[in-house]
């Protein structure tokens, strides 16, 4: 008897060589096909930014989030974000904006391949501003401005000269 065990995530056919030999010198060598089916993978978040599950937000600032995802079976993933259980985005990335509202927020992604679907889910707390909060420029809290196709890594941060300033840095999208 001969098994094939296939890699994780493998479909398709594949060849392997069966080589026989006995005693008196004797060999037989035949190519073997093997046929793998397809067995149906859910897609799976490989990162989400923020990584932390509570996300810190001050009132009238805003927070991205960003989720990367695969499927082993190449099948066109569909995103969906939830605010509060009403969905407000169909992207792998949602900017969050804080209102006046001192409150705690449910944000969930959720990706489908049509059959199954991962999810994530963060708790954001909008907190209070700091009395006398006068909003500077992004330079002067030593911000990053993030341009077209990138992805602010950090928080938005509440400046007179920009909406995308990122407290820590950008990334190509």
């Amino acid at each position: 008897k001969l098994f094939a065990l296939p890699l994780p995530d493998f479909f398709g056919t594949d060849e392997c060589v069966v080589k026989v030999f006995d005693n008196e010198n004797g060999r037989f060598e035949k190519t073997v096909a093997v046929s793998v089916m397809n067995v149906q993978d859910a897609p799976v978040i490989t990162q989400i930014f923020p990584t932390s599950e509570i996300v810190e937000v001050n009132q009238r600032q805003m927070q991205n989030f960003f989720i990367n995802a695969r499927d082993a079976d190449r099948d066109q993933l569909t995103y969906e974000w939830k605010l509060d259980n009403e969905s407000v985005s169909t992207a792998s990335q949602y900017l969050f904006t804080a209102g006046t509202s001192l409150n705690v927020h449910t944000l969930e992604v959720f990706v489908s391949d049509g059959l199954d679907q991962d999810s994530n889910r963060w708790m954001i707390n909008v907190r209070e501003l700091p009395v006398n909060n006068v909003p500077q420029t992004c330079q002067q809290l030593g911000g990053n401005i993030c341009v077209q196709n990138q992805v602010c890594n950090g928080v938005l941060l509440n400046v007179s000269d920009s909406s995308f300033c990122c407290s820590i840095s950008c990334s190509e999208i």
